[in-house]
C-alpha cells in the first residue's frame, strides 16, 4: 500500500489539535497530532512542540522522494572527480532543504 501523496500541510481541528492534510493541506486526512501526557513533563504538550510535531510529519512525503531522487543518482555511473562533486553538492542541496521543511527553517 503506498501512502497519501505529499505534499502535506496541516491546521487545527475544532478541539485545537494540529491535523495533517495530503495535497498541502486541502486534501485527504493523514492524521491528527494528539495533544496528550508526557512522562517528561506533568502536563499537555505546549503548542510550540505539537507544531514541530506536524511540521516533521509534513515534511515526510518530500524527505522520501529525496532520499529516492539521492539513490536514484548515485545508482548512475559517475566515473569522474567533477560529477562526484556535482552530486555531492546536490546530496547538501536536497538535506538542506528536507531539513528546512521538517523544522520549519526556512
Amino acid at each position: 500500500m503506498k501512502h497519501t501523496p505529499g505534499p502535506w500541510g496541516f491546521g487545527r481541528t475544532s478541539d485545537d489539535r494540529r491535523m495533517v492534510l495530503g495535497d498541502g493541506g486541502e486534501g485527504r486526512y493523514v492524521c491528527t497530532v494528539q495533544i496528550h501526557q508526557s512522562p517528561r513533563q506533568n502536563g499537555l504538550l505546549d503548542e510550540a512542540e505539537r507544531l514541530a510535531n506536524a511540521r516533521l510529519i509534513v515534511a515526510a512525503p518530500l524527505m522520501l522522494k529525496e532520499l529516492e531522487h539521492i539513490l536514484a543518482r548515485s545508482r548512475a555511473n559517475s566515473p569522474d572527480e567533477a560529477e562526484l562533486r556535482r552530486q555531492m553538492a546536490l546530496i547538501e542541496s536536497v538535506a538542506r532543504n528536507a531539513i528546512e521543511n521538517a523544522t520549519g527553517n526556512d
